[in-house]
């Protein structure tokens, strides 16, 4: 009986100090909530305040912030190209398909929603060098995007700590194990590719295969999600344009050989063949600007434009959008 009365008592304060621990976390979490929200979903709720026409979602080549010259972001430049329209982005830097989605999932549920949505779709996010990063994942945005209220914002910090959720669905041990290839050539690990000594220039070499060269599967979980958006957007009433940033085919070439350019052009018709299948709007501007249209001339190989390519990519943009006409009310 005594044994019976200690483990009863023991259960009650355990589960009284889990109470005080989860009323204390709420507390705090109603105070700092601004800390505790990603700032893009925060972003996305003023968006929905707003008559926005346009939604420009992006990652980091939507603006360039290591720019001594001008600054301006696409969208910023797309909004002065259609000032009649009101242009909103949500952007963060390796952003991808499959948290757009669910962007669009929660967008898909509001009772004011954008005309039109823009996505960009960078070929180097279907690598293992994006895909399968811990740090490209954004579970906690879609937690905050499945579970949109003030309630979820208010428990959110001690249901994280009694582990309701896992917050790292993928693991770094994975990633440092994944392979990195030239084409359909092993060449290492991650792990090995990261090794310091392995020199600059082969290290550009390594990294444009790794992120370019391999060849996109037709079940990849990028195109999932596009197929994904397209019934999602449809069944809303919203407009979807894709845009396939421009790839740096010279740097591709000087650091990989012409089977750089062979490769690519077959994950973009990979990826636009599937884009059209949905009856989206597609702008492939993968072949559109060289060299001199990237970020410090392009010397590591990646989306990142200077100004005057931020500036292509907006004309043709809001060139797509005019060719529209008319749009109704979602």
């Amino acid at each position: 009986m005594m044994k019976l009365n200690f483990k009863l008592n023991f259960a009650i304060k355990a589960a009284a100090l889990i109470l005080i621990i989860i009323l204390l976390q709420t507390f705090i979490s109603h105070f700092f909530q601004d800390s505790i929200i990603p700032t893009e979903i925060t972003s996305l709720r003023k968006i929905r305040e707003q008559k926005t026409d346009i939604l420009f979602m992006a990652d980091s080549t939507n603006r360039i912030t290591n720019e001594k010259d001008n600054k301006q972001a696409i969208s910023e430049i797309l909004q002065g190209l259609i000032p009649e329209m009101k242009v909103c982005d949500i952007s963060h830097a390796a952003y991808h398909l499959n948290i757009y989605v669910e962007f669009i999932r929660n967008i898909a549920k509001q009772n004011s929603r954008p005309r039109i949505i823009i996505i960009p779709i960078s070929i180097r996010s279907f690598s293992s060098s994006w895909d399968m990063k811990p740090d490209y994942q954004f579970e906690k945005e879609k937690l905050f995007l499945k579970y949109d209220s003030t309630l979820f914002d208010l428990f959110f910090k001690p249901l994280a700590a009694l582990k309701t959720f896992n917050l790292n669905t993928a693991s770094w041990n994975n990633y440092n194990k994944a392979p990195v290839y030239d084409g359909s050539k092993f060449i290492c690990t991650v792990a090995e590719f990261n090794d310091p000594e392995i020199g600059t220039w082969t290290w550009n070499a390594h990294q444009t295969a790794w992120n370019y060269m391999g060849a996109i599967n037709p079940e990849h979980r990028r195109l999932q999600a596009i197929r994904e958006i397209s019934r999602l957007s449809s069944a809303a009433g919203i407009k979807i344009i894709y845009y396939i940033t421009p790839v740096n085919f010279q740097l591709g070439v000087f650091y990989t050989g012409n089977r750089f350019t062979e490769q690519v052009i077959s994950n973009v018709n990979l990826v636009s063949n599937v884009v059209t299948s949905c009856d989206a709007e597609l702008l492939n501007l993968s072949e559109g600007l060289n060299i001199t249209y990237f970020q410090n001339n392009g010397q590591r190989i990646n989306e990142k434009l200077n100004i005057d390519g931020r500036r292509y990519v907006a004309d043709q943009l809001a060139k797509a959008i005019r060719s529209l006409g008319p749009l109704k009310t979602p």
